[in-house]
């Protein structure tokens, strides 16, 4: 396929992907709580989750930001 690129085309990347890194569970954290104290209690389950050793990565979205 390189051949068939245009001659101002940059060098292909290839970049291989492991799925067993993937996301594979959500969280939704929701309840009758401000939006602070549930900003709060997601914060205290990423630090419990970001404790598990084979957990690589715990990401927040959502909510309040600070």
């Amino acid at each position: 396929a390189k051949p068939e690129l245009p001659e101002a085309a940059e060098e292909p990347m290839i970049i291989e992907f492991n799925f067993a890194e993937w996301p594979i569970m959500q969280v939704n954290i929701s309840g009758d709580y401000s939006l602070v104290r549930l900003k709060q209690v997601a914060e205290e389950l990423q630090d419990q989750l970001e404790q598990i050793p084979s957990v690589l990565d715990v990401t927040l979205s959502g909510g309040l930001e600070r």
